[in-house]
């Protein structure tokens, strides 16, 4: 079964929006267990993210979960990232990278698997999102950083 990283989140179109060099502020006020409705934000610039955990969170396992994004201003999606970060020690995951591949057949779908957690507690995940306008030039790409806050219960 599908569990949501439920989390709410707006970020204003004036911050998001913005050429190479220019990022939207991180927002982290809010909290995930694994479970409720879907992650959804919007994190400006046209841009609609949702995401839902697969498996996980848990602690030494391969985590995952999918992740939508949706362009209302023609943005595509030129990369993303996602860094699994445990802020109250200061450290990731070691050397364990998420890996995210899109879903074949489901446009504006990823899916982020060899998300790692290496202890029980407060994670955040950072993702950030680079994309351009339909038919712009790689000069004027914007970043979106969202933090989302995840609780990994212990085993």
């Amino acid at each position: 079964m599908l569990r949501a990283l439920g989390l709410v989140a707006f970020l204003g179109l004036a911050a998001a929006c913005g050429s190479a060099g220019n990022s939207a502020p991180e927002d982290g006020d809010q909290s995930s267990t694994g479970s409720g409705a879907p992650l959804n934000i919007q994190p400006g610039a046209g841009l609609k993210v949702e995401a839902v955990w697969e498996q996980g969170p848990a602690v030494g396992v391969d985590n995952s979960f999918v992740l939508k994004i949706e362009s209302k201003q023609g943005f595509l999606v030129k990369a993303i990232t996602v860094t699994p970060w445990m802020t109250i020690h200061n450290h990731g995951s070691g050397n364990v990278q998420p890996v995210v591949t899109p879903v074949a057949d489901s446009i504006g779908t990823w899916r982020v698997s060899n998300v790692f957690f290496v202890m029980s507690g407060p994670w955040d995940l950072k993702i950030t999102i680079r994309s351009a306008q339909a038919g712009a030039d790689d000069s004027e790409e914007t970043e979106h950083r969202l933090t989302v806050p995840v609780t990994v219960p212990a085993s």
